[in-house]
């Protein structure tokens, strides 16, 4: 369940799983000071030991959590869920990064046949990607603007295709 909030502390909390049996909670997000963290928060203390922690985690741990694959190296193509994006744009600007485009890419599963050229495997869903022919990325002037686009815009496009996924550009810092 995405939570996509700040917390007491400043941190922008971008996952929170809940469990009640046994009553736990692990968070994922962007801290205050601009790192990555983990959390783990054990709720029945009456019944056992208190195993609860906070860390700070790699950008790599995070973006495998929130499962956003990295199909180039570093800030470029990172391929994410369309059901994901939001979350996807509270990371970027938590973490004080624009971004700069973004590519298609087609989600091929047994039942879809691919859309573009080869591409990876998937790493967290089934399937696998096949990359779009572009010219250029689709650029917009700030990550605001990619979100309403994502929201609004696209579902709307006639070329519309619930099978493109986003592959996420970010600017260098």
């Amino acid at each position: 369940m995405a939570s996509n909030y700040k917390d007491n502390n400043g941190n922008t909390v971008l996952l929170r799983i809940v469990s009640f049996g046994p009553a736990e909670v692990w968070e994922w997000g962007i801290n205050a000071e601009k790192q990555p963290y983990e959390e783990y928060k054990w709720c029945e203390d009456d019944f056992y030991e208190d195993s609860s922690y906070i860390k700070v985690i790699s950008m790599e741990e995070l973006l495998k959590v929130l499962k956003i694959q990295q199909v180039g190296n570093g800030l470029s193509d990172m391929i994410c869920s369309p059901s994901d994006v939001d979350t996807f744009i509270d990371f970027c600007c938590a973490v004080g990064r624009n971004i700069k485009g973004f590519t298609w890419w087609c989600h091929v599963t047994k039942e879809h046949k691919p859309c573009g050229m080869g591409g990876p495997s998937s790493k967290y869903y089934e399937g696998w990607f096949s990359e779009i022919p572009m010219d250029d990325l689709m650029r917009f002037a700030d990550n605001e603007s990619y979100r309403e686009y994502f929201k609004s815009r696209w579902p709307a496009d006639k070329q519309y295709k619930d099978c493109y996924w986003p592959g996420f550009w970010l600017e260098d810092e």
